[in-house]
């Protein structure tokens, strides 16, 4: 759950402090265009550290479509040359992959770390989903299978410190 393959449960915030770290650091790599950032605050000093820069689409990347947000459709725009207005996602966006999310939030219900009734809400509440679609079902019906093959594969092998 801490260090997987990919996302599951994603979810838009505002924090100023991280807003800005992002813009410094995009400023002395001189980077602009599509991009993420990650940061984790460390409970030990409460210092945001940062923990990935991901200059390829990555898989919550329709997080925003409820509301219009394109960050595909941003790209290819700026790829082009054409004007881009400033816009920031407004906090509160979700995107869920339930094949990767329930197993850890199953996890975090066994740990008592999650009740079930916290974890139910996140499925209730508007959210884009990774995967599954009314108008193209079969990426959403083979992602089970799929996922049950990746569950049978070694995890990849973490170094340590």
């Amino acid at each position: 759950m801490d260090f997987g393959r990919s996302s599951s449960y994603v979810e838009t915030t505002e924090d100023t402090e991280v807003a800005a770290l992002a813009r410094r650091v995009l400023a002395k790599l001189r980077l602009d265009g599509l991009v993420e950032i990650e940061f984790k605050r460390d409970h030990r000093d409460g210092r945001c550290k940062l923990l990935d820069i991901n200059l390829r689409v990555w898989g919550w990347h329709t997080i925003g479509t409820r509301i219009g947000l394109d960050f595909a459709y941003l790209a290819w725009r700026l790829a082009n040359g054409l004007p881009l207005a400033p816009l920031t996602a407004p906090p509160g966006l979700r995107w869920l992959r339930l094949t990767t999310d329930l197993p850890a939030a199953l996890s975090e219900i066994r740990r008592g770390r999650l009740s079930v009734p916290a974890y139910l809400r996140t499925l209730v509440s508007p959210h884009d989903r990774a995967v599954a679609a009314l108008d193209d079902p079969l990426p959403g019906m083979l992602e089970v299978p799929m996922f049950l093959l990746n569950r049978r594969r070694p995890p990849p092998h973490r170094a340590t410190c």
